[in-house]
């Protein structure tokens, strides 16, 4: 039911937040918004959370919708804070989810006078938001709100609303809060045109393969029975990982250059890839006389980062299953044992992983965390080496992966590991860094414990920028920026409130484990300080790959109506 009345900004803005469904606001107080806060604290919903820095909480709120496809909310100060913030703003708008970033913004008659804070905000959030705007009137608030918040669902992206500090207090009129549609997208009706032919390509391949993604998350089942029935392959984005089982025959793992050398190997021999619901696309893994077919269920996805001759704008769960049932059987024995190969290539270099004694091997460490991980966990991963070793070596039950995907901002991982933890309150989260994407977002840990959310942070201790270093070897160069001094991560946990383990050897990492993410359901917050050693990876390489045509669209259809 609508609410109505008069209101103040401050008082619609919760409003309006609360009938949206957004549950947590994240940010660091600020004088321009304690008009907001103090609404906040009478409403008691949307929960807000004081973070440590701007930034982080727009990560946090990032993280949320990414796991959940639930918007949250974040907000900060004039000036410093809201250029902090951006950052994070940037990784929800890459990553395509929905987020409302609210400003404090300087009394209108400060605005453009150089006064301390003084920032053209709408400049700086125009390009990674899809609505943006501060308030020159409070009579705009109603429409402003309602505008941002659709535009935040439809369009999945950043939205930033502005809002004076002398604008807080002052009436929006006779009001009506805006709930939003029961249905924020409408079923898209594929035409069975575009499954048969779908159908008679995968048929008529010779070796095909599956690029599976984020998106078809709802359409695992169906994926696994067609490659089993036409004999494809599967390869999968990063962000995927742990959707499909990692014990599956067909499934290859990662590609990319922090992926896996067979699902490099496969897709550089493929004649067709079927991709289903993933805009990550590497062009010099992809082979370029390859037949691709795209299926999304958002309608400017298709081709929007690779060019595609068949797209087919539907949700996988419903098209995937369609296309299963319209393909006959096929059997590719060459095919079959080439894809058998690769795999067990895969599990021959994952086997020779050193599982004991010190220092560690860092895709031990890997190995030794997939043991204690259980189903539908959730992982926060870093930017850099951490990510490469857990995307190539990662072998375990099928979990939640949230990373930084597209924006790739190191020090994702802790923040995310807490807005995961509000969103998901019952799953086991872990967090999965390198010391150098620890130190940039650390103070968050304090938050953590603060709200009494048990995440479990295992962090690979090398004391340098391992990335960075190894490729500046790479390109000829020698070391030089990339060492750190690192403070002793397991005593700072245990001065912000936390549990510590140090470790060194397999042995104590495999007690450690055993002791701290069991403690996640007393309620303990936990950081593991594992020492690596200083391992350099070995980056998938592309198989012989012709460069793609960059031609248009064969046969680019989209069903008409609504969806998206």
């Amino acid at each position: 039911m609508a609410m109505n009345g008069y209101m103040t900004v401050a008082q619609y803005a919760v409003r309006q937040m609360q009938a949206w469904g957004i549950e947590v606001v994240f940010g660091v107080p600020g004088d321009t918004l304690l008009p907001l806060l103090e609404e906040l604290r009478q409403a008691g919903t949307p929960r807000f959370i004081v973070c440590r820095h701007e930034g982080a909480a727009a990560m946090m709120a990032s993280a949320y919708a990414k796991l959940t496809g639930r918007m949250a909310a974040c907000v900060a100060d004039a000036g410093p804070g809201a250029v902090q913030m951006l950052n994070g703003v940037y990784d929800a708008a890459m990553d395509r989810v929905p987020l409302l970033a609210i400003t404090g913004e300087l009394p209108t008659r400060r605005h453009g006078t150089h006064w301390p804070q003084d920032a053209d905000l709408d400049a700086l959030y125009r390009e990674c938001t899809a609505f943006n705007h501060t308030l020159a009137d409070s009579a705009q608030a109603c429409s402003i709100f309602t505008h941002a918040l659709r535009r935040a669902v439809f369009a999945a992206r950043p939205v930033r609303i502005g809002v004076p500090k002398n604008m807080w207090m002052e009436s929006c009129g006779q009001v009506k809060v805006e709930l939003p549609p029961r249905d924020f997208g409408g079923r898209v009706e594929t035409r069975p045109d575009l499954i048969r032919e779908a159908a008679a390509w995968l048929e008529a391949a010779n070796r095909p393969v599956i690029f599976a993604g984020l998106g078809a998350r709802g359409a695992v089942g169906p994926i696994l029975a067609l490659a089993e029935h036409v004999q494809a392959a599967i390869v999968h984005s990063m962000p995927a990982i742990g959707m499909i089982p990692t014990d599956n025959p067909w499934n290859l793992g990662v590609i990319g250059k922090f992926g896996t050398q067979a699902a490099a190997d496969v897709l550089a021999q493929a004649d067709l890839i079927l991709t289903v619901g993933t805009t990550w696309w590497q062009p010099e893994f992809v082979p370029g006389r390859a037949r691709v077919i795209q299926i999304d269920n958002t309608m400017h996805h298709i081709g929007l980062t690779f060019p595609v001759d068949l797209g087919i704008w539907g949700d996988a769960a419903d098209v995937v299953p369609r296309i299963l049932e319209a393909t006959s059987r096929t059997h590719r024995p060459e095919w079959a044992e080439r894809v058998a190969q690769a795999r067990r290539a895969w599990d021959a270099e994952v086997a020779q992983v050193p599982m004991g004694g010190g220092p560690l091997h860092p895709a031990a460490v890997v190995a030794n965390l997939a043991r204690h991980l259980v189903p539908d966990a959730v992982v926060a991963l870093d930017v850099g080496n951490n990510a490469f070793w857990f995307s190539r070596y990662y072998r375990g039950p099928g979990i939640r992966l949230l990373l930084s995907g597209h924006w790739r901002s190191v020090g994702f991982a802790l923040p995310a590991g807490i807005g995961a933890k509000l969103a998901a309150p019952y799953q086991q989260v872990v967090v999965f860094t390198g010391d150098g994407g620890f130190a940039m977002s650390m103070s968050e840990l304090a938050t953590a414990v603060q709200y009494q959310l048990p995440i479990a942070c295992v962090i690979l201790r090398d004391g340098r920028y391992a990335e960075e270093e190894s490729l500046q070897r790479q390109t000829g160069r020698q070391p030089f920026g990339t060492r750190l001094h690192n403070p002793d991560w397991a005593a700072l946990a245990q001065a912000c409130g936390a549990d510590g383990y140090r470790v060194d050897t397999f042995e104590q990492l495999t007690a450690a484990l055993a002791q701290a993410l069991p403690r996640l359901a007393e309620g303990r917050v936990s950081v593991l300080d594992v020492g690596i050693a200083a391992v350099e990876p070995r980056h998938a390489q592309p198989g012989t790959v012709p460069a793609r045509d960059e031609r248009p669209l064969a046969a680019l259809a989209m069903a008409p109506g609504s969806g998206g």
